[in-house]
């Protein structure tokens, strides 16, 4: 049996899977929630900037683990150099996008509205961040659907192939 984590295929893996994969869902599913709810809250729904403050620092603190098996990921990958060009852009954009998120975290009181004025700022580093995670998660497609990152070369594991013309 396999060990449960380990490095394999020039990726950090548990149970045979990228554990950077399995993480990066946590904040490309809720950054871009973020602004929506700021903008709600700015015109008046004061739970919207409960909930995106909460839902904010929670993809901020996923993205550290994230980030880290990123780069793990990155050091092992031996796609070309248009792999690693397209790697190098896709650091950039989603380190841009933590950095904007998590700046957004300290102009942002967790339990209070903001009024319009200066919930200017904190729309601004939000749609800003919504943008970086949104090109930063495209990169990460090419990455992987593209240049095949993350893949193993080992084909199904569990399962026996067989024709269907038998």
């Amino acid at each position: 049996m396999a060990a449960p984590i380990a490095y394999k295929d020039g990726s950090l893996r548990a149970f045979g899977h990228p554990v950077h994969v399995l993480l990066v869902h946590f904040p490309l599913g809720l950054w871009p929630l973020v602004f929506p709810l700021e903008l709600a809250g700015s015109f008046g729904w004061s739970l919207g900037w409960r909930l995106a403050f909460w839902i904010n620092a929670f993809a901020v603190l996923m993205a550290l683990p994230t980030a880290a098996t990123g780069l793990i990921d990155m050091a092992g990958l031996k796609r070309g150099p248009a792999a690693e060009r397209t790697a190098n852009l896709h650091m950039i954009a989603m380190l841009s996008a933590a950095t904007l998120f998590g700046s957004e975290l300290c102009f942002h009181p967790p339990g209070a509205s903001l009024a319009l004025p200066r919930a200017f700022v904190n729309l601004g580093l939000t749609l800003l961040g919504t943008a970086c995670v949104s090109w930063g998660g495209w990169l990460g497609g090419e990455l992987i659907f593209r240049h095949g990152a993350g893949r193993s070369d080992e084909g199904p594991r569990g399962r026996e192939e067989t024709d269907s013309r038998k």
